[in-house]
């Protein structure tokens, strides 16, 4: 029996690696260190940078791009706060652009490497995320 994705078999150790960044940092510069500092402070920082930003460059100078290991309901959030918290739909999922190897694996194990493929008509469907 196939696997849909390498990726989506053995690409969970980031969650618990003991790399991983678990408290919030920041820095002002790249050739600054990074500084640990309070959730509260974090949010204050990045709210100044992204109004100070917009302010200088225009509403559409901010956007966001969410993880291909981010769900649905993150990915979700994120273009929601982009929409109404920036004021502008500058949104994306580097899912749509990374996942080749993953098209390509599909196609290999399942016949087919995307969710495009037709669907019969049912009065009782409901498609979401569909284009």
């Amino acid at each position: 029996m196939g696997h849909s994705c390498v990726k989506g078999r053995f690409a969970f150790g980031y969650a618990t690696h003991s790399d991983r960044v678990t408290k919030p940092m920041i820095r002002d510069s790249i050739d600054q260190p990074w500084q640990e500092v309070s959730w509260d402070e974090a949010f204050k920082y990045a709210a100044d940078k992204m109004r100070s930003i917009q302010s200088k460059y225009g509403r559409e100078s901010v956007g966001g791009i969410t993880s291909s290991r981010c769900t649905n309901e993150e990915t979700y959030l994120v273009q929601k706060l982009i929409r109404a918290g920036f004021g502008n739909n500058n949104t994306d999922t580097c899912a749509r652009v990374c996942h080749s190897p993953t098209g390509f694996g599909l196609k290999a194990t399942l016949g087919e490497c995307s969710a495009a493929a037709p669907v019969p008509r049912n009065p009782r469907q409901c498609l979401l995320g569909t284009r």
